[in-house]
């Protein structure tokens, strides 16, 4: 198996055959199930922290690579905008995966039972596909800073969408806890 075929299995998680929409939430998903299983098992915010920072390094090493092969097995694709583009593909996930773990990260320094931590992740998650979905301000500027294609823009936009949710659930939680 070369190198461009793992790295294409790694950042779709295990998604790079489905052709559909949505693939975007599943990987989101993915980051949710790491960090309910995480919290369940007691991480502190410190392991999560770490698996976090693992995730997103390495969304951005298998990036590139899988777009090099996805294009060339898919060829160039129409964006949710109507833009033909040649990168950030569907299939490619990991992304999400790596924004989730951010947007998690506020619940882990609440003092919350595991089960309220769950549903602070479920609403982390909702937000942060607001979020990337809808590219606010700096995040959409974030994914036009870098070349097409750089593992760098499609990986940081998430994260930085991952992390804008964090004034919103202290928000929330600064009102549920008075």
């Amino acid at each position: 198996m070369s190198w461009e075929r793992v790295c294409m299995e790694i950042a779709s998680c295990g998604m790079h055959r489905v052709n559909k929409s949505g693939v975007g939430t599943w990987g989101a998903f993915v980051g949710l199930l790491i960090q309910s299983v995480l919290v369940w098992l007691g991480a502190s915010f410190w392991e999560m922290l770490w698996v976090t920072l693992g995730v997103t390094i390495v969304a951005l090493v298998v990036t590139r690579p899988a777009e090099r092969l996805m294009l060339r097995i898919y060829g160039r694709r129409k964006r949710h905008n109507g833009k033909l583009v040649e990168y950030d593909f569907n299939q490619d996930c990991l992304d999400e995966t790596a924004g989730q773990l951010w947007a998690g990260l506020f619940i882990l320094l609440s003092d919350m039972p595991w089960w309220s931590m769950i549903i602070g992740f479920v609403l982390a998650f909702g937000l942060f596909r607001l979020f990337d979905i809808w590219k606010p301000g700096f995040i959409g500027y974030i994914e036009k800073k870098f070349p097409a294609g750089s593992a760098w823009g499609i990986v940081l936009d998430d994260v930085a969408a991952g992390i804008l949710t964090w004034p919103i659930l202290f928000f929330i939680y600064f009102i549920i806890m008075m």
